[in-house]
């Protein structure tokens, strides 16, 4: 993703992700920076004399510089980072992410005509190829009222002809979607095979765990994990960091659909939805499902707050001689309990609904698919020059609820996709 965003000009999320990554990388190569080295004359690991052996506190110099190193390039980054963040022009008035700032930014019709075209227009395949290589940006423009708008237009390189403002040209004549799956969810983490995958690694770690755990003697498998060696350490290392990377996948996937989850059960209102952006990370997972009573994303919030430290756990599961018995077994059924944690998330997530999502909702493009409809976006108009109390407040001032389903403006055909409705005429 960071050199994709680099190359598309998108500096800061390529700064962000490379952090991310190295923060991964540093926390497996840290692990065997500091060592106990047995030193004296005579002396060897396994030997039948103790005589004139210590232990001694040492530094391996190829990876403390290596640690050193990626220290260093991240302080460089940070650096830059910080710069870039200062000098950088949002665009926006408040969080784009929420269903009601995205509707108000997607009011330019030939933005949401083309949306629409490449993912159920006749011509999906052509329309998609159009949008990959159009430029958008964020401006001012003359509505069809003629009444002053901001939001995401075509950047002035747009070519060929204007594309058609008629809503009824939005759908397929037979109502079918011409672009992804027509039911299921578009993550691949809450796919059947991504839980698989989930599943297979953590009943591994955990079957591995449980194993040195319960067994003991000479046997090369023991000898191995107590080698106490710098292949060891940054494998069990490296298992937390992975489990950690593959379960903040898992919370993001979650918190997407969740706002989208929300509204697809019944009718809402704009407190508890549409104002409401989706979180980014556990502990914004846990504000956020306090606030909808989404107790699933909670508890995988909380997950995801344990695996930050699984590494840390998983890498003292092999005894050392500098930790005491008590140590060594708190770390090991720690991480056992953390990731049998996990292992019960993901059966449980199998009995969860989701809604029926053919786009991928976790891009700009995909996100206005599902508020691109011209009644939606008309309630949304003059909302996206508002800041998040002053919008906050005329929204709610409406008194409108929202479900999130099929709809369509023309019978026989319908998609996927926001709906508002009369507080005053809708019957619970």
């Amino acid at each position: 993703m960071g050199l994709h965003s680099l190359l598309g000009g998108q500096a800061v999320i390529s700064l962000t992700s490379l952090l991310s990554l190295s923060s991964a990388v540093l926390i497996a190569v840290s692990a065997g920076a500091i060592t106990l080295d047995l030193r004296g004359g005579g002396c060897k690991i396994g030997g039948s004399s103790a005589s004139n052996c210590a232990y001694v506190l040492s530094v391996s110099p190829i990876v403390s510089k290596a640690a050193l190193g990626i220290l260093a390039v991240m302080c460089l980054m940070t650096i830059f980072l910080v710069i870039m963040v200062g000098r950088w022009r949002l665009g926006v008035y408040s969080n784009p992410w929420s269903m009601c700032t995205l509707a108000s930014l997607s009011a330019h019709p030939d933005v949401r005509q083309l949306v629409l075209d490449a993912t159920t227009g006749v011509n999906a395949e052509q329309a998609k190829s159009q949008l990959t290589h159009q430029d958008f940006k964020l401006d001012y423009f003359l509505d069809a009222k003629g009444n002053l708008e901001y939001g995401i237009v075509p950047h002035d390189r747009f070519s060929g002809a204007r594309l058609s403002t008629d809503e009824s040209a939005e759908f397929t004549p037979d109502g079918r979607l011409a672009f992804g799956r027509g039911s299921g969810t578009p993550f691949f983490m809450l796919g059947i095979s991504g839980r698989l995958c989930m599943l297979f690694m953590l009943s591994g770690v955990l079957i591995l765990v449980l194993y040195y755990a319960q067994t003991g003697g000479d046997t090369a498998f023991e000898r191995f994990i107590d080698s106490d060696s710098f292949g060891v350490r940054v494998l069990f290392s490296s298992l937390g960091v992975i489990i950690s990377l593959f379960w903040s996948s898992f919370l993001s996937a979650v918190a997407t659909m969740t706002s989208y989850q929300v509204l697809a059960e019944r009718p809402r209102e704009a407190s508890q939805s549409i104002l409401l952006a989706s979180p980014t990370n556990a502990f914004s997972g846990l504000w956020h499902a306090a606030q909808t009573r989404r107790s699933f994303l909670g508890i995988v919030s909380l997950a995801s707050i344990f695996a930050q430290f699984l590494s840390i756990f998983l890498s003292n599961v092999p005894y050392r001689v500098t930790q005491t018995f008590l140590v060594s077994q708190l770390s090991i059924w720690t991480a056992v309990g953390i990731m049998a944690f996990m292992i019960l998330i993901i059966l449980s997530s199998f009995f969860v609904k989701w809604p029926d999502m053919p786009v991928n909702p976790s891009t700009i493009a995909g996100a206005m698919y599902y508020v691109s409809d011209i009644s939606v976006v008309d309630k949304f108009e003059g909302l996206s020059t508002m800041d998040k109390k002053e919008r906050d407040r005329t929204v709610t001032d409406m008194a409108l609820l929202y479900e999130f389903g099929e709809t369509g403006s023309t019978p026989g055909s319908s998609r996927i996709g926001l709906i508002v409705l009369d507080s005053r005429e809708f019957i619970p």
